[in-house]
């Protein structure tokens, strides 16, 4: 049936393959195959979507789907489509590229049995990757360690960094990552899940750098207490997904991203003018979240489905010394002054996650302390500082009385170390981290997954944010929890699955 199908295509792809080109680049496995047609088969889902909407909305298991630009009207048909003109209007002015029809007419576009299958494998393993993520046990499986994951398990056991970890959380998980496949050197879980994992090699790249498609400007945010004191404004940049994503009725998860002691504006946006604006973002960009947001070599920025916040600090002010206080007066703040809106967009405030990079990292931490009531989710990225600077000799700020009698939304904590972390010995600040964490009673409430980058140094973002698919997938694509609004159209998913295993193995339909 599907090659009957393409066949009744192959005239299109032969001569308006080229015309085709441009559109089909935006979209992950699909090609156009006809102009001015729909499927007779198919069914329509609604009116006001975008192109690249309109593709992420259907069936993961459909194989084609048609589109109005005019009217966004978007359908889709799962293996059959008998190609037909839509009631009511005429093919005039088609020239075989997309969008030269005069009436508001459909494209069809269509992809091959195996992409669909493809496409249902990804949300399938996108799906388990956030169980696992949430279980602290991401990317790893059941087996006993070995030289294929760089290390066996007495030389785990034997390091420095395994033995601070164990005195701290004896019944916990150690395991091996080698970028393919994890390994467990102990399996023993507590109440809340403390996993060490020791990185000895990661994935390949997940985004791409690209030509520069958006630029996020920086925009003044007046600050509140006695930051306001200092100045009335900080830099604050906002990154959101393509409009249509973010909606009333599912808002998109927000991520705020604490910059290191290196990235911290010059000048305020209201002092300093356009150059200012330009420096902060030259100094973010270089950060990676940023970086891959305004740049298209991956399509990295089409999929984003989370909200990025990048609030900056002044020079004099610090992530470690006043991290209280600047979460209490900018960066609270910015979700409480945020009003839902489609000017201003849909922001889900029960997922909202904090990571830090460096000196940001311990702000990260701060909000472990003072605000597990606001973040889901928190990630520490070398929370490191040379000796002379404080080194592992800092403290977190003791959590407040009514911190306790809160909801706490808080339930996983990430921190992540390079081995050969120039600035001060990794099983030192790692064992910093484990003791603040257990003091102040964050360790008792809260999952802990600890990772250690084998052979890197202080600067191992692209390692943490850009080759860890469990940890982009949380990030970029929200993939950490589903949101309640998705629920219904998850188990919708699952019985698409089943039904398509089934099919593959000669079963009837369940």
């Amino acid at each position: 049936m599907l090659s009957a199908m393409l066949s009744r295509f192959l005239f299109a792809g032969l001569t308006l393959g080229l015309a085709f080109q441009g559109v089909d680049e935006l979209l992950d496995g699909w090609r156009m195959a006809e102009v001015c047609r729909s499927c007779k088969d198919g069914q329509w889902l609604g009116g006001n979507y975008t192109l690249e909407l309109c593709s992420d909305a259907i069936s993961a298991t459909a194989q084609h789907f048609f589109f109005k630009p005019t009217s966004g009207w978007c359908g889709q048909a799962e293996t059959a489509c008998t190609p037909i003109v839509s009631p009511k209007t005429t093919c005039d002015g088609c020239t075989g590229e997309y969008g030269s029809c005069s009436d508001d007419v459909a494209y069809l576009f269509s992809r091959s049995e195996e992409a669909a299958l493809e496409a249902v494998l990804r949300e399938e393993r996108e799906e388990a990757n956030s169980v696992l993520f949430k279980k602290g046990l991401l990317g790893t499986s059941n087996v006993e360690c070995s030289g294929a994951n760089g290390f066996s398990t007495q030389e785990m056991m034997s390091m420095t960094i395994v033995r601070k970890w164990n005195l701290h959380f004896p019944d916990s998980v150690v395991q091996a990552d080698d970028g393919k496949r994890g390994c467990f050197a102990i399996n023993v879980t507590s109440h809340q899940p403390r996993v060490l994992t020791l990185v000895n090699q990661t994935s390949d790249d997940i985004c791409v750098d690209g030509p520069l498609v958006s630029r996020s400007e920086p925009k003044a945010f007046y600050v509140e207490g006695t930051m306001a004191l200092r100045a009335s404004t900080r830099n604050l940049i906002v990154v959101s997904p393509r409009e249509g994503v973010c909606t009333e009725t599912e808002p998109c998860p927000v991520v705020f991203f604490l910059h290191g002691h290196s990235q911290h504006s010059s000048e305020l946006v209201e002092v300093g003018g356009q150059a200012a604006a330009d420096e902060a973002w030259e100094k973010l960009s270089q950060s990676g979240f940023l970086r891959y947001a305004n740049t298209g070599g991956s399509g990295c920025s089409k999929h984003l489905r989370a909200v990025l916040v990048f609030p900056q600090l002044l020079p004099d002010e610090a992530w470690m010394d006043d991290g209280p206080q600047v979460l209490d007066e900018f960066v609270v703040p910015i979700l409480t002054q945020h009003e839902n809106s489609e000017a201003e967009g849909f922001w889900d405030k029960d997922r909202v996650s904090i990571l830090g990079y460096s000196e940001g990292a311990f702000g990260a931490l701060h909000a472990a302390t003072q605000h597990p009531d606001v973040f889901s989710l928190i990630i520490a990225a070398a929370p490191n500082r040379p000796q002379g600077a404080g080194g592992a000799h800092w403290r977190l700020q003791d959590m407040p009385p009514d911190v306790l009698q809160k909801k706490w939304r808080l339930k996983t904590l990430i921190a992540s170390f390079g081995q050969q972390d120039e600035l001060l010995d990794s099983s030192d600040a790692m064992q910093t981290v484990m003791t603040e964490l257990q003091r102040t009673g964050v360790a008792d409430r809260v999952g802990l997954h600890f990772r250690v980058y084998m052979g890197l140094g202080h600067l191992h973002w692209d390692q943490l944010y850009n080759q860890w698919p469990g940890l982009h997938q949380a990030i970029w694509q929200a993939g950490m929890g589903f949101s309640p609004h998705k629920k219904m159209a998850h188990q919708r998913l699952r019985r698409h699955l089943r039904s398509v295993r089934r099919r593959l193995r000669g079963l009837p339909p369940s």
